[in-house]
């Protein structure tokens, strides 16, 4: 993963596209959260800016903000300031980092970025609290895009593989939002998947 690209992009990041995209994905997103999270700790796993953690903060006990990109986290700081945001923190993370235990990791638009999707999975399922779960929103395969950064999206039944082998259960994998020019200037589809621990 290339940090710079997204150190590059990080001031101009949270545009009007992005935010849009963002409030679709956050509620989504809210469905698959129970009714009381206060005693819950999220990791948002390539948070980036906190476009999709920072809104729902207070149903949280804890948000930590996870990115590679030391400038999308300062962003992200600077929203956690500015707001006054007592229960939410940043995290600089590097492929060594050891992450935080968690109650739920989102992963929002994370997986396409990250080459070794096996690897990645093994680390969230590790920190995971007893009974924690991930939430991923990614996107369908499609076969027009094509760039040296990123995964061409995922098949659901290739991503529930390799997230039984990795033990998770009750998985759970569906659509919920397409849009022209999405991935990559091609029109896509976004999915959401449950696991649980």
């Amino acid at each position: 993963m290339n940090e710079n690209v997204f150190n590059s992009m990080a001031n101009n990041y949270d545009n009007y596209d992005r935010k849009k995209l963002s409030d679709v994905i956050r509620l989504e997103i809210s469905k698959y959260l129970s009714n009381d999270s206060s005693n819950d700790i999220l990791l948002d796993y390539g948070g980036g800016t906190g476009l999709v953690s920072l809104p729902i903060v207070e149903n949280f006990k804890k948000v930590i903000i996870a990115d590679s990109s030391k400038q999308m986290l300062e962003i992200a700081l600077d929203k956690i300031n500015i707001g006054n945001i007592s229960n939410a923190s940043i995290l600089l993370v590097n492929d060594t980092t050891l992450l935080p235990n968690a109650d739920i990791v989102i992963l929002s638009l994370v997986l396409i970025h990250i080459p070794d999707t096996e690897t990645i999975l093994n680390k969230i399922y590790k920190i995971l609290n007893p009974n924690g779960k991930v939430i991923i929103v990614d996107f369908d395969k499609n076969e027009k895009v094509n760039h040296p950064m990123v995964h061409n999206g995922f098949q659901h039944e290739e991503l529930k593989a390799i997230l039984e082998k990795e033990k998770f259960k009750n998985i759970t994998i569906k659509n919920f939002y397409s849009a022209n020019n999405l991935f990559m200037k091609e029109n896509a589809t976004l999915f959401i998947v449950q696991a649980e621990k």
